[in-house]
């Protein structure tokens, strides 16, 4: 169901990208292009609220459709970007909220992973617990397979 798993920094540099479980055999520049578009939705969304407070469900939905995707956003207060890629044939009944847990479980183990003190801030992300943490959320909302590579 899920395909990929991308962290994106407030200035739009990328911090993680992760393609998942069957996804993982499939061409990631396709998938890395899916999260790349999915970027111009966060914005619109963000100038569409205008000077206005941000909003206070980070969940945005569904950012984008494409070729059989779609791409799930979360923006956090700090202008975190989470972007998850899920199958549309499989995600077509899925609820709203399902991809919640998923989501602040990816941004927990973010939080985590900056708060070490031997990595920089808006640098990618390369820690195992991290990718151990993510494994465990894709695991959590039903992937087939939820080795992250």
């Amino acid at each position: 169901m899920i395909k990929c798993v991308c962290v994106v920094g407030a200035e739009n540099n990328p911090l993680f990208f992760s393609a998942v479980g069957s996804a993982a055999d499939e061409d990631p520049v396709s998938l890395q292009q899916i999260c790349h578009c999915s970027l111009d939705h966060f914005d619109q969304r963000a100038s569409a609220l205008g000077a206005q407070q941000p909003p206070t469900d980070p969940l945005l939905g569904v950012l984008l459709y494409t070729h059989g995707s779609e791409a799930h956003g979360y923006l956090t207060p700090t202008q975190l970007k989470i972007v998850a890629v899920l199958d549309s044939a499989a995600a077509w009944n899925l609820p709203a909220d399902a991809l919640r847990p998923l989501f602040e479980a990816v941004h927990a183990a973010v939080v985590d992973a900056q708060s070490d003190p031997f990595t920089s801030p808006g640098e990618p992300i390369r820690s195992r617990a991290f990718e151990a943490a993510l494994e465990r959320a894709v695991a959590s909302v039903g992937a087939p397979d939820a080795s992250a590579r």
